[in-house]
């Protein structure tokens, strides 16, 4: 009887432990095979701005003139040669189909506003990096230290941000603060309202802490394409519910 107790209390111990650090370390195998595939595939954007005489001299020679988007993304070829080269690192076509379900969506971050392509890869509207002082509608950039507004008949004011009272930490934490909250609509869970926040890094931020924390991603220069992948894994074992999260966030940025 008592061999019978220990071995059930082995087995108990066994279907506990084991198989939950097997599904983790095959999790774990799992998201460093997705992250690679994912970096590589990101990189496809230096191949998709448009031929055109601008875009290419400001490639050469750095950006130029009063264009805040001087690099104009082809997102069709984007998304067709990202799609080639996820499908060449994936296992099979199975994997390829599989991470492919599992993307939130795709972003490309121009210095004054950004796009973002949902599941079904449709692109949406352009969002602007605003912010509400006071009443009044200004339109910031990552160039630059320049505010714009519109008066009533539509004609553009320009100033300093020291003359709009927003310091330069300031300004980057709420550009990141406007692309956070339009991705939060894209990453919410149903029945929840946790949605996930990309922790992106203010570069005029100096505390240290923050830039060990923050110091992997950074979307607030040149112009940027990043995409987001999610897969929750839920397994259950004898009324325990494990829970594996595989996130990655992956980009790549032109300057």
């Amino acid at each position: 009887m008592h061999q019978i107790l220990s071995m059930i209390i082995v087995f108990m111990f066994y279907i506990f432990t084991f198989i939950p650090l097997s599904y983790l370390n095959i999790t774990r195998l799992k998201t460093e095979n997705t992250k690679q595939c994912l970096n590589l595939s990101v990189k496809v954007l230096s191949n998709s701005i448009l031929p055109s005489r601008t875009n290419f001299s400001e490639l050469a020679q750095g950006f130029a003139g009063e264009d805040l988007s001087p690099l104009e993304v082809d997102k069709d070829k984007l998304m067709r040669e990202f799609y080639d080269v996820a499908a060449k690192n994936c296992y099979s076509s199975k994997d390829f189909n599989h991470l492919k379900e599992k993307l939130l969506f795709k972003t490309i971050v121009y210095p004054d506003r950004f796009f973002i392509a949902d599941t079904n890869d449709k692109w949406s509207v352009p969002y602007f990096f605003t912010y509400n002082k006071d009443g009044e509608l200004l339109y910031l950039n990552t160039r630059d230290d320049t505010v714009y507004s519109y008066d009533s008949a539509g004609n553009m004011l320009t100033w300093s941000l020291t003359e709009a009272g927003i310091s330069r930490s300031r300004k980057n934490d709420l550009i990141i603060d406007r692309i956070n909250s339009i991705l939060s609509g894209y990453t919410g869970e149903p029945g929840s309202d946790k949605a996930l926040n990309i922790k992106i890094l203010n570069p005029d931020n100096n505390d240290s802490a923050y830039k060990i924390s923050y110091s992997y991603f950074n979307v607030l220069e040149g112009v940027t394409f990043f995409v987001v992948y999610k897969e929750n894994r839920n397994i259950d074992v004898k009324d325990r519910d494990f829970r594996f999260k595989n996130y990655n966030v992956a980009g790549y940025t032109l300057y």
